[in-house]
């Protein structure tokens, strides 16, 4: 599709990259003993070879934060690229090129860099003709490679009973019939590789096939996709993370996430018996449940309001409250996935006082649990019961962040993660009727005056 750049900004980027280009720099011949940091950077480069077998090679030098400083591509007359200084001018153009209005939604800083260089040797070897400015140059590329895209992200430690349509996301899975597409794709490049490919794509399906897959779409160029879908499938996680059993349950740990990113453990030990080495790998993985989204859990899902929790992540402009309680909903799953309770409480407390303490000046305890507790509870003894275990909770993180106690009570844990999730459930449940979290504590204080 074609893709438009105001006239006014094609011409500020014309004039930068014209610039650029009369900046190119020519590698010194080897002998050249000057000592700067970009001349000594550059030789590493000035060898002698054969230009038929390395016309495309690109070298690109990177420092030790993965900032790239400097990058060359070969010539007949030898290597010419960008370093030091140039190189940053480079940086600083595309950088401030993947900010701009359209293109800032639609490509990256890497891809935006790899296309001028594109282009600067493409001018410079004479494959693009000397009419052609780096905009147009960028438009045509963009053009190609702008598209929308759907992206899969496997998940580890979930079954599923049927796909599930859930806003943007569908989780689903990839059969066999997915995996042939794959294979044949393969052998129309590389017919001569037979072998190889159905090797390859046998180790894939052992790895992937019949996992459950997290579905969404995105546009832009590949990289800017894969940077949107990853963006959306982890917030997405983040809500299926406050609906899953762990949520409810601090003794049992949170480990499912997309494929590569699971919060699990490994012990690697050698021990040495009688002189004997042995060598224990042990993993939890094995020890670790799957959990099964089947009918029984989609009917919690629909009483408990799961789809309402999709809906408000996948609006695109929320309302204060809005934000802040999907804020709260990934400070709660941070305590979901730790494993020490002392650490539990510290993100409990954090997500609870983002929706229910006005500032810093206000008495925490007090307000915390008189608010939560009206809010989430309609008898008196119910409410006194929350209050008493939200101050035992709140002596416990105190005991911790002021004198590094970790002395726990389950059961303390147990019911004040229930209060927390329940606190945030409720929040959710009244987001129609609330715009900010004043208006949600004006509302709770004037209940407890009444």
């Amino acid at each position: 599709m074609k893709i438009d750049i105001h006239p006014q900004a094609l011409k500020n980027i014309d004039v930068k990259a014209t610039g650029l280009l009369s900046k190119l720099f020519k590698v010194p011949p080897q002998e050249n003993k000057d000592t700067s940091s970009t001349a000594s950077t550059a030789n590493l480069y000035a060898v002698d070879v054969d230009i038929s077998m390395v016309k495309d090679m690109v070298l690109r030098s990177v420092d030790g934060f993965g900032t790239e400083y400097s990058r060359f591509f070969q010539t007949e007359e030898g290597m010419m690229g960008y370093d030091g200084q140039t190189m940053r001018e480079v940086i600083k153009f595309v950088e401030e090129l993947s900010k701009q209005g359209e293109l800032s939604k639609i490509t990256t800083k890497d891809y935006l860099l790899d296309n001028f260089f594109s282009w600067v040797r493409g001018k410079y070897i004479g494959e693009i003709n000397k009419d052609i400015t780096y905009g147009k140059f960028l438009q045509d590329a963009l053009s190609t490679d702008v598209r929308e895209r759907t992206l899969a992200f496997p998940l580890s430690f979930i079954n599923l009973v049927k796909p599930i349509s859930c806003g943007d996301v569908e989780l689903n899975y990839y059969g066999e019939e997915f995996f042939k597409k794959y294979r044949i794709r393969l052998l129309e490049e590389h017919p001569q590789d037979n072998k190889k490919i159905g090797e390859h794509v046998r180790s894939l399906r052992k790895k992937y096939q019949g996992k459950v897959v997290a579905i969404v779409k995105a546009f832009g160029v590949q990289d800017k996709c894969i940077e949107l879908a990853t963006v959306k499938i982890g917030d997405f996680m983040q809500v299926l993370r406050f609906y899953s059993p762990t949520a409810l349950v601090p003794d049992i740990p949170s480990h499912f996430n997309t494929m590569g990113n699971e919060f699990t453990r490994e012990a690697h030990v050698f021990i040495v018996d009688n002189d004997q080495p042995i060598i224990i790998n042990a993993s939890e993985l094995e020890s670790y449940p799957f959990w099964d989204i089947d009918s029984t859990q989609l009917e919690h899902f629909k009483k408990s309001g799961f789809w309402k929790a999709v809906d408000v992540y996948n609006k695109e402009n929320k309302t204060d409250l809005e934000d802040l309680w999907f804020r709260a909903v990934k400070i709660f799953n941070k305590a979901v996935i730790e494993r020490e309770y002392h650490i539990k409480y510290v993100f409990l407390f954090a997500a609870l006082e983002s929706l229910f303490i006005a500032d810093g000046s206000e008495p925490i305890l007090r307000s915390l649990s008189q608010r939560v507790a009206i809010f989430t509870k309609e008898r008196i003894e119910q409410r006194t019961q929350v209050v008493k275990n939200i101050k035992e909770a709140y002596q416990r993180r105190s005991r911790y962040l002021h004198h590094g106690s970790t002395q726990n009570i389950e059961q303390v844990m147990r019911d004040f993660q229930l209060n927390a999730w329940n606190a945030i459930y409720h929040v959710l449940l009244n987001l129609e009727r609330f715009k900010t979290k004043n208006e949600l504590i004006a509302s709770l204080d004037s209940s407890l005056l009444s």
